[in-house]
């Protein structure tokens, strides 16, 4: 196949949402309306393939962004979706959004992604029969000591103020009022696109609480963000409220839950799968590469 075989279009404004679902994953990072951002998407044909639908926006400073998160694309396909846009919208710098595909000059990254079974107890045979134990008695403490109570709230009963509680938690994590402007604009991002919340008090006071967004007609998942209290932090709250949500996403025939970045162990220890991606911008490559087979 060369790129003559490629065809791509824009998708009609009446037909974004329809043709967006089946973008994969098809998650929040590939959703910006979800984010309260305006996007386009493309329709990439290719013979002996599946149509392929890849969301697109272009900001004020002349960056067009591709919805590639945890997506891996052909490069000839990547490249000539650059020259359609560069063509059209006289556009030369592209964001890749922490793709699977790796540049050399574009920064790596890890981002987590967790696949589950059918049933939690089959879940919980990823662990060992000591973890499947500390898990157990862990909440049984909690329910006994302290009168553990979790709540799942959804998107219409989460409350502003939880939200609130969220970025201030973050910003405390990150550094404090140093770093509270830049939490803050992350948290009106995520307070968009949170669908579900879990959340835990112990003895009538907020200790926990984890938020994410669930994709409609998916069975995808997005972890928007965990916080708990401090004081809390010795009796394992988040390890506690992060199992329960797992739990019940698995009842809701969630089978993949995208976790985020960063290299932290409770990712890893709760058997996410780690993942290399890559991101940045990336200027147009030279038109004559288009060209090859």
């Amino acid at each position: 196949m060369n790129n003559d075989d490629i065809q791509i279009t824009i998708v009609e404004e009446s037909e974004k949402y329809e043709k967006i679902q089946k973008v994969k994953p098809n998650i929040i990072f590939n959703r910006w309306d979800m984010l309260g951002y305006n996007f386009q998407v493309l329709h990439i044909k290719r013979p002996n393939y599946d149509d392929m639908y890849i969301g697109f926006k272009i900001g004020h400073d002349k960056i067009c962004f591709f919805g590639l998160y945890m997506m891996e694309i052909e490069k000839r396909v990547l490249e000539a979706a650059m020259f359609f846009i560069s063509k059209n919208f006289n556009i030369f710098q592209f964001g890749l959004g922490n793709s699977l595909n790796i540049y050399p000059q574009l920064l790596a990254g890890v981002h987590w992604l967790l696949e589950l079974p059918s049933s939690y107890e089959e879940y919980l045979q990823r662990f060992s029969r000591k973890t499947r134990y500390n898990r157990k008695r862990e909440f049984q403490k909690l329910k006994e000591s302290y009168c553990c109570e979790i709540k799942h709230l959804g998107k219409g009963e989460i409350p502003l103020d939880l939200v609130r509680e969220l970025i201030q938690k973050k910003s405390e994590q990150y550094g404090g009022e140093n770093n509270l402007l830049i939490i803050t604009s992350w948290g009106l991002h995520a307070c968009l696109s949170i669908t579900d919340a879990w959340v835990m008090y112990l003895n009538g006071e907020l200790a926990a609480m984890i938020f994410y967004s669930i994709m409609p007609n998916s069975s995808d998942a997005a972890c928007i963000s965990m916080a708990y209290e401090p004081e809390y932090k010795d009796y394992f709250v988040g390890n506690t409220l992060y199992y329960h949500s797992i739990k019940e996403l698995i009842e809701r025939k969630i089978k993949r839950v995208y976790m985020g970045g960063g290299e932290f162990d409770y990712k890893e220890n709760a058997h996410c799968i780690k993942n290399i991606i890559c991101g940045g911008i990336m200027n147009l490559p030279n038109p004559l590469s288009l060209l090859s087979v």
